[in-house]
């Protein structure tokens, strides 16, 4: 069998998080539009509710997560959603707060909007900033107290070339520094794995 290496070194500590249910990762089966990007959660709000707040802990790899724009859509109608507060943004998880438009209802929220222009030899891709659309008169009126848990069902990448799992979902810092402190006695660390797990973070364990 052949292994490739993965050394573990200092590497930059995000938000700390538990993740207190391991959420399932799959591929669209059918892809949706490439303007409201690659990833995106599924959150189920099970009953009817004036305010919902979707926590989702999504490990995100991606540098400067609190820069890139939240977007949340209906599943059934394909309605998007306005009234939407980002709450708490870190590589670990985000907190999305948002009023339904119709629950019982499952919402797709998108996590990494972008634009691409065209080059000579190819295209970039600009990552849309984050743009708060929602009624002024709504957020003067919403009342945190009186607010519903969405439950995030699982996390989809747009099709199979896009996927980040397994080997680029992050391990938490909260788990680092467990493996760290375990093996505190310890000069350094060594992580086999299989190559059809090819390594793809340079400053992050692997989940």
């Amino acid at each position: 069998m052949s292994y490739a290496l993965c050394f573990l070194f200092p590497i930059t500590m995000c938000v700390a998080s538990k993740q207190i249910d391991e959420i399932p990762y799959s591929v669209a089966e059918n892809p949706w539009q490439k303007s409201l990007g690659n990833h995106r959660a599924i959150a189920s709000v099970p009953e009817k509710a004036g305010l919902v707040k979707a926590c989702i802990y999504w490990r995100r790899h991606d540098p400067n997560t609190e820069n890139k724009n939240i977007l949340v859509y209906n599943a059934s109608s394909g309605k998007q959603v306005t009234n939407v507060i980002i709450k708490n943004i870190n590589c670990e998880f985000g907190e999305i707060i948002f009023q339904p438009d119709n629950s019982p209802d499952s919402y797709y929220i998108y996590y990494m909007p972008y634009t691409e222009d065209t080059l000579p030899w190819g295209y970039k891709t600009f990552y849309l900033q984050p743009q708060d659309l929602s009624d002024p008169e709504w957020r003067e009126k919403i009342n945190i107290d009186s607010i519903t848990d969405a439950k995030v069902i699982g996390i989809q990448s747009r099709t199979e070339f896009d996927r980040f799992d397994p080997m680029e979902i992050i391990a938490t810092s909260d788990e680092t520094k467990e493996i760290i402190e375990q093996n505190s006695n310890k000069t350094y660390l060594l992580f086999p794995e299989d190559r059809k797990y090819p390594i793809r973070m340079s400053d992050s364990l692997p989940l």
